[in-house]
């Protein structure tokens, strides 16, 4: 059976190397962390040019999950750019997902721009 949880992202740290560096057998690019609001949860995102990438898993209350490098420029405009973020956790008896995910927005909502 599945299972989602969702829990509310306060606050994020960003890493870009300038080097690779070696984890789960895979070169890791970049790395953010998101941490949930007022909580013990914490989901590592792995950023790696290699196509074949390690599935997601949890470990407690920290789940890490792998994204393909061409993904990190979007989500950190979502990160900047967005409010409220959630993490959302699926898990069925052979899968771990994660999903970063905004709230519902009304179509046409636009940019505000402070002057």
């Amino acid at each position: 059976m599945a299972e989602t949880v969702i829990w509310k992202i306060d606050t994020y740290k960003i890493f870009q190397y300038g080097h690779t560096f070696s984890y789960a057998g895979k070169d890791v690019r970049a790395m953010i962390v998101l941490y949930e609001e007022d909580g013990p949860r914490e989901v590592y995102i792995y950023f790696s040019l290699e196509g074949d990438l390690p599935a997601t898993h949890a470990a407690g209350d920290r789940v890490i999950t792998w994204f393909p490098y061409h993904q990190f420029a979007p989500l950190m405009a979502m990160l900047r750019d967005e409010e409220p973020i959630f993490a959302h956790h699926l898990t069925t008896s052979n899968t771990s997902l994660i999903a970063v995910a905004t709230s519902e927005e009304p179509v046409g909502e636009g940019e505000v721009h402070l002057g």
